[in-house]
């Protein structure tokens, strides 16, 4: 069992997970050694089997919180949304000051667009946990979802605070100072995910959106062809392309653009 925490650390899970299936052939009853391969299982997206493996520690020690929360965030990642919140529910009703729990009920919860209850969860998670960036963040995605931006804004500086890394929440921050109309914070705000993200294709079209707001055409231009760069197939910055040959009369260049997204859509 110490020899797969071990490989774990090294992110050798392969090897980690044949090093917990050892631990449980001697002791079929060692729930510590079940959740360790559960997480592993998870690591490596093999998220059916750390349900099952997480479950098998639950069976043995029912009262495992973290087994709970790890079938939860597995639940989550297979989009089965109802049941990760019934998961993490009983990691809470164990240790209910597991923040890690509240948070992943409340992205449950935002997925389901229950977003007020999302937030409260969130809350929760930042009042046990307030350097728990990823609940201000989320916190901050369910303000914006109510379009309660300025709020929103406020829960995503936060998160940044927190993580100055976190390149969501300045993504979701440029995208609630659109909503206000303040572009040019905006701009900043999406420079500076993709400053920390130079994959956040998305930065490069919702620029280039704002950019086409101001009327300035050539910034639109530059920052949707960025964007298609790196995928060919956004149709965010298809449709933007295709507005902005309209703006230069390319009328054939933008039908390209418009059949090429309807296409994708």
């Amino acid at each position: 069992h110490n020899k797969g925490v071990c490989l774990a650390k090294l992110k050798r899970y392969e090897e980690a997970i044949e090093a917990y299936e050892k631990a449980i052939e001697i002791n079929p009853k060692d729930d510590k050694a079940w959740h360790n391969k559960g997480v592993d299982l998870a690591k490596l997206k093999r998220y059916e089997e750390a349900i099952e493996a997480n479950e098998k520690a639950i069976e043995i020690n029912p009262k495992d919180d973290k087994a709970w929360y790890n079938k939860g965030v597995c639940l989550a990642k297979l989009k089965r949304y109802e049941e990760a919140i019934e998961a993490n529910e009983k990691a809470i009703e164990i240790n209910p000051k597991d923040d890690a729990a509240w948070h992943n009920k409340g992205v449950c919860l935002g997925e389901l667009k229950r977003y007020e209850e999302a937030i409260e969860a969130n809350e929760k998670a930042i009042e046990i946990n307030p350097k728990n960036d990823k609940a201000w963040y989320n916190k901050g995605v369910c303000l914006g979802e109510l379009k309660r931006y300025e709020e929103a804004i406020e829960a995503n500086e936060k998160a940044i605070e927190i993580n100055p890394k976190n390149d969501a929440a300045w993504h979701n921050k440029g995208v609630d100072f659109g909503e206000l109309k303040r572009y040019e914070e905006a701009i900043e705000a999406y420079e500076k995910a993709i400053e920390i993200n130079p994959k956040e294709t998305l930065g490069y079209s919702n620029i280039g959106e704002l950019f086409f707001e101001l009327g300035n055409l050539e910034d639109a231009s530059k920052n949707a062809k960025k964007a298609l760069k790196r995928n060919e197939n956004l149709t965010s910055a298809l449709s933007l392309q295709g507005r902005i040959d309209i703006e230069e009369k390319n009328y054939d260049a933008a039908s390209k653009s418009f059949k090429k997204a309807i296409s994708l859509d």
